[in-house]
């Protein structure tokens, strides 16, 4: 499988992880607003539930004094609905016994209607006192059982604000990975993962900046394969590329880790350096050169030429590659395989 197939499965797997993390980031959240609202709703059924015996005393206590009961009654009637609903709706959290229970609720409330229908005082007192004995039985079982379902749906929530935190955080590290993947594949040169022209600016100036602070030389080498085009013509385009990717290898080995590496373009390599002193940058360039020559890559011999222009503050980065590729052209005019210092003028031809 090659290189650039694994990439698009590993970016594929990548956005399927990242769109599994939304749709559950959503689901969570949606359900936890609506398990909140859930929550809320059994609260003022509580609440409401303990109408029932205060209602009770109250309808017995109006009718006594011969008062309008009639709102009170409805209040009542309007309660014991939403009870027996709720109940009912509730399956995992009551059982037949309490459906029975509520039904004889209903059933003693209804024939304490009668009897204040009837006007039948002698039954009154202890009819009332029944039924709201039942109605404080019912209501407590309903109450604790709610409250317990309550509990439940508490931790539910904290289990789903927990798992939204956790994939928010999933999420994130997702996110920065692929944005990481993004921002090293557009900064790196597929063929040879050396850094690409995209960041040649950003890095630039980083490295400018610290060349000044530490009164240190900065200088861009821009190194070119000589005869390459034979090396395509003679051998294939995909000997050519293995060149290439050889000495990109070759380059690392030979610079330092804070050296700035681009393939600048077809067989240009772009090289960002800082030295002290001006012999040691001659020295290290030479030693580039000369790693190539010495190195079999393939039955052909490899050379590179190699112009290096000094970087100063007063001009812009294209000037400075400007002034490197007039080095280079120069060094490609004198026999190639050669590094040429554009301001010194200084030739350094191999042995």
């Amino acid at each position: 499988m090659n290189t650039s197939k694994v990439i698009s499965q590993r970016s594929n797997l990548v956005l399927i992880s990242v769109l599994i993390t939304i749709i559950t980031i959503v689901f969570s959240t949606v359900s936890f607003l609506y398990v909140v609202n859930d929550i809320q709703k059994l609260t003022n059924f509580i609440n409401s539930t303990g109408s029932i015996r205060g209602g009770i005393q109250r309808v017995t206590k109006l009718y006594l004094l011969n008062q309008d009961i009639k709102e009170s009654v409805k209040m009542i009637d309007e309660t014991n609905i939403i009870l027996s609903d709720f109940v009912d709706s509730k399956t995992g959290v009551f059982n037949s016994n309490d459906k029975v229970e509520i039904s004889n609720l209903l059933q003693s409330w209804a024939e304490y209607k009668e009897i204040l229908k009837n006007n039948q005082k002698d039954r009154i007192l202890n009819s009332s006192e029944n039924l709201w004995n039942l109605s404080n039985i019912v209501v407590n079982k309903i109450e604790i059982k709610t409250h317990n379902h309550i509990a439940l749906k508490y931790l539910f929530l904290f289990l789903l604000f927990a798992i939204i935190c956790i994939l928010g955080l999933v999420g994130f590290f997702i996110r920065k990975v692929v944005q990481e993947k993004i921002e090293k594949k557009a900064s790196r040169d597929q063929l040879t993962n050396l850094l690409n022209r995209n960041y040649l600016d950003q890095i630039y100036n980083v490295k400018l900046s610290d060349s000044l602070r530490k009164s240190s030389f900065l200088a861009v080498l821009m190194c070119d394969i000589d005869h390459f085009k034979y090396i395509n013509d003679t051998f294939g385009h995909d000997v050519g590329d293995n060149v290439l990717k050889r000495i990109a290898e070759i380059m690392v080995e030979n610079t330092r880790e804070n050296d700035a590496i681009f393939r600048y373009g077809g067989e240009e390599f772009l090289i960002l350096v800082s030295f002290a002193e001006i012999p040691q940058l001659i020295q290290y360039a030479e030693r580039l050169r000369s790693s190539v020559e010495s190195t079999e890559i393939i039955e052909h011999k490899i050379t590179i030429s190699v112009g290096v222009s000094l970087i100063d503050d007063k001009q812009e980065l294209k000037q400075h590659i400007l002034r490197a590729d007039t080095a280079l052209y120069k060094a490609k005019q004198a026999g190639r395989n050669r590094v040429i210092v554009n301001e010194l003028n200084l030739t350094t031809a191999s042995t």
